[in-house]
């Protein structure tokens, strides 16, 4: 690139004033190709992208004042963010702070203050400092760059140490102003393993745990020290906190929870040869599924869990009413509180285990 190319659409987009000229329109009065002409404007640092046009630096009113402006607003907030500001809150504060310059200048809009910034920031390097722009909706530092909610969310939890709860990130998504629609299907909490659920609103990232293959296999063995204990199944709350030992340190040397080693499972029970079976398809996500058991397990259903929970505890009776039959489950720990109420003939349906009467009130059981 040429400097007298740069000079020359310097002076023609200087000429189109606050107004600004279309980088198409540009080209054709340059008589440059759009391509070399998008090179000739990255080239020039007085020539701003601001939406679809082109602006000269000397066209803004104030120009001086409002980058000092800027500077101040992304200072502060990459402070109060721990490195990150979204095109919505940048927003926020520029129109509380710099109503002024953004009226004189007909930059009173969210896209508008991001490509101001954008300019200042990555293009330019405003007193030194640069940061990194994406997807016209993130600001970060260069050395983190974030480029979807997923990875504003990753960040959050490696700056809360990898345990972080979802009422928090709530809280500091919507400060950004970040939509997050549904948060847990942003977090890919049943689609991928990045996520795990740690106690009931409360999640820890599977960065922080380094899971790799010599994790896998320590986590394997001490399932098979469990299981040539117990056999090939077990009541997840009959687990011994002795044997959550066995397991890898969790961040902050954090102790292992019955529903950590079930999400766990869920991700990666095809290598640890382990799954869990839940009482009631559908249920919440933060609910302790009943039984552990071996993959090659001849138990499948809930119904099988029951009737394991029978015959390991030599339960006699045959004949129950459904509230009689949920509170047996409560004491032997294959639900808590109020799960299941009104829908064990649901979660128990008809079948060669359980017969239930036609109100759904009485059921028999045979083994």
């Amino acid at each position: 690139i040429q400097s007298r190319q740069i000079e020359e659409a310097e002076s023609i987009v200087l000429s189109s004033d606050l107004d600004g000229i279309r980088l198409e329109e540009l080209a054709q009065k340059i008589k440059v190709s759009v391509v070399g002409t998008r090179r000739i404007v990255q080239g020039s640092m007085s020539i701003v992208a601001v939406q679809d046009k082109l602006i000269h630096k000397q066209a803004f009113m104030d120009w001086d004042e409002g980058a000092q402006q800027l500077e101040f607003i992304l200072d502060k907030l990459m402070q109060k963010n721990d490195g990150y500001v979204s095109d919505v809150q940048l927003y926020e504060y520029a129109r509380a702070t710099m109503e002024l310059f953004l009226n004189d200048n007909d930059m009173d809009d969210v896209r508008k203050v991001y490509d101001l910034a954008e300019h200042l920031f990555s293009k330019e390097g405003y007193h030194g400092k640069r940061y990194s722009f994406s997807g016209r909706t993130h600001i970060s530092r260069e050395n983190e760059s974030v480029v979807s909610k997923l990875d504003i969310i990753r960040k959050y939890a490696r700056d809360a140490g990898g345990v972080f709860e979802e009422k928090a990130l709530e809280d500091y998504l919507r400060g950004l102003g970040v939509k997050t629609g549904s948060l847990r299907q942003l977090m890919r909490i049943f689609s991928e393993p990045i996520f795990l659920m740690y106690t009931p609103g409360v999640f820890i990232s599977v960065e922080s745990m380094k899971i790799d293959d010599s994790w896998l296999n320590k986590t394997s063995r001490a399932l098979e020290i469990l299981f040539d204990d117990v056999g090939d199944h077990i009541v997840l709350r009959d687990i011994s906190p002795g044997w959550f030992a066995l397991l890898p340190e969790l961040p902050g040397s954090r102790p292992w929870t019955p529903l950590l080693l079930q999400y766990a499972l869920f991700h990666y029970g095809e290598i640890l040869k382990a799954k869990t079976i839940s009482a009631l398809a559908g249920q919440a996500a933060d609910t302790l599924h009943a039984m552990l058991i071996r993959n090659d397990s001849e138990m499948r259903t809930f119904s099988d869990a029951v009737i394991a929970v029978f015959v390991d505890s030599s339960i006699e009776k045959r004949s129950f009413e459904a509230e009689e039959l949920r509170q047996l489950l409560l004491s032997k720990g294959l639900i808590s509180g109020n799960e299941l109420i009104w829908n064990m003939p649901k979660a128990l349906p008809n079948d060669e285990h359980f017969s239930w009467d036609s109100t759904g009130e009485h059921v028999a059981v045979q083994i």
